[in-house]
């Protein structure tokens, strides 16, 4: 009797392993594609294997890619970003906003990204994301692409006065560029290219916060220091660098100039050229006193 039941046993063992079970989900892919890409832009498009899925995509900055410990990682702490941002939007303004409704994709889809940094490598990437619970699924999709080169540019500015201020006029009025003057008894032994350098570094800083970046500040054409910004028998330095597609493309663009007297004009030295250098420690540099104005010179 033992050996029957075993017999028995056996066989239900063999019919039960033989009956098929659910299949597997099939996996979802990605075709995803970087065109019109120049130094600042780039046409992302996505078509999923599954227009059905829904799925998060983005870009990151190769550099940056390297800090995960993997792909799912990267793109789950996208989407905890964003969640957690959208919270705090619904709390403060009393919305009611959805992470799905405002970041999900379905079916296909493109973005066109700006404000990309020139001669940089980028991924773009693609996920499933799981509605109920806001989770990575499954592989992710990257494939890589660079913004386009930025070319260098001769900087050089000629000063000029009006009545009331200096003025600086650029040798070319379409180059984007960052300027800077200080009296040069601020310098504190430090040169001006180390101290046009810390500026921008710490100011970059500053703007970052508020979701700027020095792109967002440039500046193209003549700019003038209103007289009223300067103090009689003090020497200052002006300083400039141009600044495109947040990349530096120039040399550093430096001359001395002093004020006299309110109804005198101020001694210009000839400009020279320096190349930046970096400081070997951070140095927190207070943004400069005296205001630039952008602006056509009157005639």
């Amino acid at each position: 009797m033992k050996k029957y039941l075993l017999i028995i046993a056996a066989v239900a063992l063999a019919f039960t392993a033989c009956k098929p079970g659910p299949k597997p989900a099939k996996e979802v892919t990605f075709e995803i594609t970087a065109s019109d890409i120049t130094e600042q832009t780039a046409l992302i498009k996505v078509v999923p294997s599954d227009l059905k899925a829904y799925y998060y995509f983005d870009i990151i900055p190769a550099e940056y890619l390297e800090e995960y410990d993997s792909d799912s990682a990267m793109v789950q702490d996208y989407i905890d970003y964003y969640v957690e941002m959208i919270e705090e939007y619904n709390e403060y303004y009393g919305t009611n906003m959805s992470f799905f409704e405002e970041f999900i994709s379905q079916g296909e889809d493109e973005l066109e990204y700006e404000g990309l940094t020139a001669s940089t490598q980028y991924y773009a990437f693609a996920a499933v994301v799981d509605s109920a619970s806001n989770k990575v699924k499954g592989k992710v999709f990257k494939v890589p692409f660079s913004t386009k080169e930025v070319t260098n540019v001769n900087l050089m500015f000629e000063a000029a006065l009006s009545d009331t201020a200096i003025w600086f006029l650029p040798n070319k009025d379409d180059i984007e560029y960052l300027p800077f003057f200080i009296d040069a008894d601020s310098l504190n032994g430090y040169s001006i290219s180390e101290y046009y350098e810390a500026y921008w570094e710490y100011m970059e800083s500053v703007y970052a916060m508020y979701g700027y970046t020095l792109s967002d500040v440039t500046m193209a054409g003549p700019i003038y220091i209103p007289f009223t910004e300067l103090e009689v028998g003090h020497s200052y330095i002006f300083a400039a660098k141009a600044y495109t597609a947040g990349v530096w493309n120039s040399q550093l663009f430096q001359t001395q100039f002093s004020y006299t007297a309110p109804n005198d004009a101020p001694a210009v030295k000839k400009g020279d050229i320096n190349k930046a250098m970096r400081l070997k420690k951070a140095k927190k540099v207070s943004p400069m006193k005296g205001e630039f104005k952008a602006g056509k010179l009157a005639k």
